[in-house]
């Protein structure tokens, strides 16, 4: 599974909030830390961009969100 950091330049949202990266559809993990180097984000996208999953977590680790997208 391809892995990249929510800063990364390379990345693009769509007005239909799909994920693009280096011009083309993400299909993988995107990440995002706190200041404190623990796991703020994560969310994952399916081949077409679509997100798929979001999980989040506090600066204790502690997690705030679990969600998941439903299929049809």
């Amino acid at each position: 599974m391809q892995r990249i950091d929510i800063n990364d330049v390379a990345i693009d949202i769509d007005e239909e909030e799909r994920l693009f990266y280096d011009g083309g559809p993400f299909t993988g993990e995107v990440l995002a830390w706190h200041e404190n180097g623990r796991v703020e984000s994560r969310k994952l996208y399916s081949a077409s961009g679509k997100k798929l999953a979001s999980y989040a977590w506090d600066e204790d680790g502690r997690q705030t969100r679990d969600w998941t997208a439903s299929v049809k």
